[in-house]
């Protein structure tokens, strides 16, 4: 309910189909391919990616602080918070391995929107903004797509009343 899914394939039309069946099943979805021919970027893309481990109850991100790089969850769960009117922490939104988050920050250079905790004990891949930004210009669909997610999850009506309420966009 309400999940956001990143199809990857090494073939862009695989990628585009699945995509297409997972929006035809009311899913929010968007393709991705990768061109591992192209092993100097295959190595830059790994080595851009900092290894994060992080027990459970480990708050990861904190609503309101500046936003200076993007987390791919690699293994684990991890929940969403938004602040409520009465300053309380509503969850929104929990996300399990394959997904990421901390991109709305990242690439509106806005305070974080939400706090993510870990459910579970967590591997996070992370990825800064100097790194981010140098992958996206090498490959411009990366920024395409976490521009996609960020339009997506910024839409989020449930989300959205609360940090009206607040004052939090």
């Amino acid at each position: 309910e309400g999940a956001k899914v990143f199809a990857v394939d090494w073939n862009l039309a695989a990628a585009e189909e699945t995509k297409s069946i997972i929006e035809g099943e009311g899913g929010v979805a968007a393709a991705y391919s990768c061109d591992v021919t192209k092993s100097a970027d295959v190595k830059a893309m790994v080595e851009a990616f900092a290894l994060v481990r992080c027990a459970s109850g480990h708050v990861i991100l904190t609503e309101g602080e500046p936003g200076r790089s993007v987390f791919v969850l690699a293994s684990g769960q991890v929940r969403v918070f938004v602040r409520n009117a009465g300053g309380e922490n509503v969850a929104v939104a929990s996300l399990r391995e394959g997904a990421f988050f901390g991109e709305m920050a990242t690439l509106s250079g806005r305070p974080r929107s939400a706090t993510v905790t870990a459910i579970t004990a967590c591997e996070l891949l992370e990825l800064d903004r100097a790194a981010l930004d140098s992958m996206c210009a090498a490959h411009p669909r990366v920024r395409e797509t976490l521009e996609e997610f960020y339009i997506a999850r910024a839409g989020n009506e449930e989300a959205a009343a609360l940090r009206a309420r607040t004052g939090i966009s």
